[in-house]
């Protein structure tokens, strides 16, 4: 079910945990403890984002913040 939930969520990322389970066949605790401490996750306003950034995000802030210095 990570796996499942994992590729759903790169693909729709603006799902919520209700669309999510609904979509899945679990229950709205199950999504939402798979989507935090198995996946990493956090929820920002009503969207999960990941809680550390990727190598491309950090280059990108770097390349960013270079530029306004």
């Amino acid at each position: 079910m990570i796996g499942k939930m994992h590729s759903v969520m790169l693909v729709k990322q603006r799902l919520t945990i209700r669309q999510l389970s609904k979509e899945l066949g679990l229950s709205i605790g199950s999504g939402e403890s798979i989507m935090t401490e198995d996946l990493g996750m956090k929820c920002i306003s009503i969207k999960f984002v990941p809680k550390l950034l990727t190598v491309e995000q950090k280059k990108t802030r770097l390349a960013v913040a270079r530029d306004l210095l």
